[in-house]
């Protein structure tokens, strides 16, 4: 299997994932529930699901486009897939 081109070259765009916090970089829909997949400060790609905790905070929800999460607080942090 051959990469596509547009895959290659947006693999090598400087820049376009902050690469010093916690990442959200896609999601996956599932009939069982939607699962989404982070990249975090060190480079570690890992997936989450509604329940799970990471970075202190608890997956609340993912929708179609966003993951939202909540700290120890009850305070809801909203997380996107970055856009090019």
């Amino acid at each position: 299997m051959t990469t596509p081109a547009f895959v290659a070259e947006s693999a090598l765009i400087a820049d376009a994932l902050p690469l010093d916090q916690l990442t959200l970089i896609g999601i996956f829909e599932k009939p069982a529930g939607n699962t989404a997949l982070f990249r975090n400060e060190d480079g570690a790609i890992f997936t989450v699901a509604v329940g799970d905790a990471t970075h202190g905070m608890t997956i609340a929800a993912i929708d179609d486009a966003r993951v939202h999460l909540t700290d120890a607080t009850g305070t809801l942090h909203v997380l996107e897939i970055p856009v090019g």
